[in-house]
């Protein structure tokens, strides 16, 4: 895909957040990154149900949390099954257009620019 037939994230698809709690996305975006460094991906339910979403918030328990947050339940191995097989889906692709699969942190060339 050339440059003129990449779409601009704006234009992209947004997920709903009841799509990203039901696919596992929070879940495992808690499990993998945010837990682990005392911090919680949550969102806010307005009704009962819990059907009513509507904001991403990120808790910061890092003051009162030394070995970080986990999930009491141990998480659901179906949530996790979607972000997963989007990974592997992408993986070897990534791997043979860049060289990696998780875009390493490059340091910025001494006299450089941004």
């Amino acid at each position: 895909m050339d440059g003129s037939q990449r779409r601009l994230c704006s234009e992209r698809e947004s997920m709903p957040l009841a799509q990203v709690v039901a696919d596992g996305w929070l879940q495992e975006a808690n499990r993998l990154f945010f837990h682990p460094r005392g911090l919680s991906l949550a969102v806010e339910k307005h009704n009962a149900e819990g059907t009513d979403l509507r904001n991403l918030n990120i808790l910061d328990f890092r003051a009162d949390d030394r070995e970080g947050v986990w999930l009491g339940s141990g998480g659901s191995e179906q949530k996790a099954e979607i972000p997963e097989r989007c990974l592997r889906e992408r993986e070897a692709v990534r791997m043979q257009r860049f060289g990696w699969v998780i875009q390493p942190i490059t340091p910025k060339e001494e006299g450089g620019g941004t």
